[in-house]
């Protein structure tokens, strides 16, 4: 071979491995670039939903995540709180939230409170919202509910005290409305429940008893909210909604801290780098919907409340009116009743001068009396001192007839 085919061979083998080294190079950029571009997706849609979902390569995405992403997506978390689908983030917040549960022990009430404290975000109506508002305003502490007990004990005696048991939740209804100023919620309806079905129950087995159905009904919702997100027969497009919005409103419940601090929360990042921007912007917003919604119930009932107060106010208002009007007429009575009464004292006053006048008379009258009783009983005296003097008269005088008549006879 001569010198120009050997220069010539070795500046093909040199562009050989020129070629093989830009293809390198550009497989690496391309490796870069398709890593760049699965991380603005995972940004953008979240994690995957479970270990099956695919890319539109057929890839499943849980093998696109290696051991090097989930430290870089979850940045200060330790790698037991790491997960790499969504489906494992909901276990992972369920498990946090069975343990809070647990932690509760063995008091219904406590377990109460928890589920109602988890259950408060996700309510979709004002009376759900009323219902777990009540737990947590009666179940907070023993006082609170010691109060509870003993306005439901009082409207339950004042109940049992007609004899009749047909009208005793119509007596019960009306007993809690007039001693709660905060609705009791479902502890009245429920505790009405067991009484209906065993009106001899003791007050407090049948308070125990509703207690123990509430408790049930809560749990049952609780697993329910989490069963619907798993749902593996779901369209994957509803189960990530579902998803999104249940892990939002369960941001707060295990993270107080994180309240209103939706950008620098590590909370809420946390939520962010799960379920993607675009589905957690949507979940906001849905929850945002669900808020609208139960502004508007609370509006439309507190308008309700209003009306039903201005229509108690006429009433008690119409009632001052009358009253006021039987006040000023008893009063204009009992004016006429003073002047009256005014006039007798009076006329009293006079009556007792005269009376003072009276006795006076009256007493100068006896004394006069008894000075003449007294001479009349002298002259008396002196009559029948006179009498005796009078009859020994006569009888003298008899005597000397007596004796001119002897002496007449004798001559």
């Amino acid at each position: 071979m001569s010198l120009i085919g050997k220069i010539l061979a070795f500046l093909n083998i040199f562009a050989v491995l020129g070629t093989l080294a830009l293809l390198a190079m550009n497989y690496a950029k391309r490796q870069n670039w398709e890593y760049a571009v699965f991380r603005q997706d995972l940004m953008i849609n979240g994690l995957p939903l479970d270990e099956t979902e695919t890319d539109p390569l057929q890839q499943t995405v849980v093998s696109k995540i290696g051991e090097q992403t989930k430290p870089d997506l979850f940045k200060g978390v330790s790698p037991n709180e790491q997960v790499t689908t969504q489906q494992d983030e909901v276990n992972r917040v369920k498990k946090s939230l069975d343990a809070r549960i647990q932690a509760a022990g063995n008091d219904k009430k406590k377990q109460i409170f928890e589920y109602a404290v988890i259950l408060l975000p996700m309510a979709d109506t004002i009376e759900q919202r009323n219902r777990m508002i009540s737990y947590g305003t009666y179940l907070q502490n023993d006082q609170a509910f010691g109060v509870l007990k003993a306005r439901l004990f009082a409207a339950h005696k004042e109940a049992t005290q007609g004899g009749q048991a047909q009208q005793y939740e119509a007596r019960f209804r009306e007993t809690v409305n007039l001693t709660f100023s905060d609705p009791p919620g479902s502890f009245g309806e429920e505790f009405l429940a067991v009484m209906k079905t065993n009106p001899n129950m003791d007050f407090d087995k049948a308070l125990e008893q509703s207690l123990d159905n509430q408790l049930t009904q809560l749990k049952g919702q609780f697993d329910q909210m989490f069963q619907d997100v798993s749902k593996k027969g779901d369209a994957a497009a509803q189960r990530k909604r579902g998803i999104a919005r249940l892990l939002f409103n369960m941001v707060e419940v295990l993270s107080p801290d994180a309240k209103g601090d939706v950008a620098g929360s590590p909370a809420y990042r946390r939520f962010f780098v799960v379920v993607g921007v675009k589905a957690g912007v949507e979940a906001i917003n849905d929850q945002a919907g669900v808020l609208q919604g139960l502004v508007f119930e609370t509006n439309a009932e507190r308008q309700r409340e209003r009306n039903q107060f201005a229509d108690e106010h006429r009433k008690v208002v119409d009632l001052v009116l009358d009253k006021k009007t039987d006040v000023d007429n008893h009063k204009i009575l009992l004016a006429q009743k003073k002047k009256e009464a005014d006039a007798h004292a009076e006329t009293l006053d006079r009556r007792k001068g005269d009376v003072v006048l009276y006795e006076r008379q009256l007493e100068a009258t006896r004394q006069e009396t008894t000075r003449h009783l007294e001479q009349l009983r002298q002259v008396s005296d002196q009559l029948f001192a006179e009498r005796i003097k009078l009859r020994e008269k006569s009888e003298d005088n008899q005597k000397l007839e007596k004796q001119i008549r002897a002496l007449e006879t004798g001559r």
